[in-house]
């Protein structure tokens, strides 16, 4: 087969430049418009996985009231202590020592993980709900403070604290004892400026997933 002139000219010239950069700069739109929606997207999924967790948080801590006649962890002290109460900041791992304050220690076999004292020593260990994968993917890995837990509950001077106080062994409450359970927040994602066990931000975008004492679940505008 032969080609006349024109045509073997056209074949060689292949793309002109104008064509070349007109192409460049569509892909660079395409990507400016479809890389964020993803990262949306994926902190959408995030978020979504979060607040499932936190059910199960609260499904456990139900779980385990229920079985403490009523009393919410940190009324009894764990076993070989004589500690009671829980600390503000939380951890997503638990370990084999009497580690008063963690409510991790205290719900870890209503979610399906081993008692406290039956961890090997100098182990720890995450328990996956309490890890926030937007936190995680903030933080590099699964260790370290990724909540809070309601230290003031009727948000007054009263400093009523649910979950008890070990620095002045204050125990925690009753389930029956708090008014409103479904307007008083429980728990939620966390972030501390300065403390290497924090993110130094928030894990969601302007928002917190909180938990609530009649243990539903929603987002909150962070103030």
């Amino acid at each position: 087969m032969h080609l006349n002139p024109s045509t073997r000219h056209y074949l060689a010239a292949g793309f002109t430049l104008i064509e070349l950069l007109t192409v460049i700069a569509i892909i660079g739109i395409l990507a400016a418009i479809i890389i964020p929606t993803v990262g949306k997207v994926r902190e959408t999924a995030r978020a979504a996985t979060c607040a499932s967790n936190l059910r199960q948080i609260g499904a456990a801590v139900a779980m385990y009231a229920e079985d403490h006649k009523g009393w919410l962890p940190g009324h009894f002290p764990l076993p070989g202590s004589t500690k009671k109460g829980l600390w503000n900041g939380q951890r997503t791992y638990y370990q084999h020592s009497e580690n008063e304050g963690m409510l991790a220690h205290y719900v870890a076999p209503y979610l399906g993980m081993p008692a406290w004292d039956t961890l090997p020593a100098g182990e720890n260990r995450a328990i996956p709900v309490f890890v926030c994968p937007s936190w995680q993917s903030i933080r590099g890995r699964d260790f370290g403070r990724a909540w809070a837990l309601n230290y003031d509950l009727y948000n007054d001077s009263t400093k009523t604290k649910p979950w008890g106080d070990p620095s002045v062994a204050q125990v925690a409450m009753g389930l029956s004892e708090i008014d409103s359970p479904s307007a008083r927040w429980a728990m939620r994602d966390h972030y501390k400026v300065g403390d290497p066990e924090f993110i130094d931000r928030l894990a969601h975008p302007d928002k917190r997933n909180v938990l609530y004492f009649d243990w539903h679940v929603k987002a909150a505008r962070s103030n």
